[in-house]
């Protein structure tokens, strides 16, 4: 009930990466670059996807890992304001440097938890490169998700590609277009 973790153990996300995750309207996805090492189908197209995590979160803080690197950037969405206009909110991208106490603080170490992946590993060669999204301050709308719906939702929205897993509190969805 205090917060959503979603882990990605894909390619992880460099200081660039974290401030175009930003960038509404277009999407370096399509690069020759990244098709090459994603080795798969594109997910999303304009950044719509981050956006709507504004309907059940206040806050929204990405920590990711590539080559060697640990990196953080938190979007609060209570800066944008009526006065704040067509200003940009000026987001800061962090280094992780000191691993063991960024690890412990309660918040990353519960994410860690939630999400079945032992912390004290994240910095080591077990997981080259990994994301989380944990979005904190939840509003009533993500407490009031029914994990049946949730459950549907996700199991319809996942690509085909055998090696895309998928796992809601531990439990592995299986995709809906599968049975097809």
């Amino acid at each position: 009930n205090q917060f959503i973790v979603v882990f990605d153990d894909g390619l992880g996300m460099d200081a660039e990466g974290l401030v175009n995750l930003w960038l509404i309207g277009r999407s370096n996805k399509r690069t020759d670059e990244v098709i090459k090492r994603s080795k798969r189908q594109q997910i999303g197209k304009f950044g719509i996807g981050k956006l709507a995590t504004y309907t059940i979160a206040n806050r929204v803080t990405y920590v990711s890992r590539c080559n060697n690197v640990v990196l953080a950037v938190t979007l609060d969405f209570n800066s944008f304001t009526r006065k704040s206009g067509n200003d940009p909110v000026e987001l800061e991208v962090r280094i992780i440097k000191d691993w063991s106490s960024f690890y412990n603080q309660p918040i990353f170490r519960e994410a860690c938890t939630l999400a079945g992946i032992p912390g004290d590993e994240l910095a080591t060669n077990k997981y080259p490169s990994w994301t989380f999204a944990i979005l904190e301050d939840l509003k009533s709308k993500a407490k009031n998700i029914r994990q049946g719906r949730l459950k549907w939702i996700l199991s319809t929205a996942m690509p085909l590609q055998e090696e895309f897993k998928l796992y809601l509190n531990k439990e592995n969805i299986s995709r809906t277009k599968e049975s097809f």
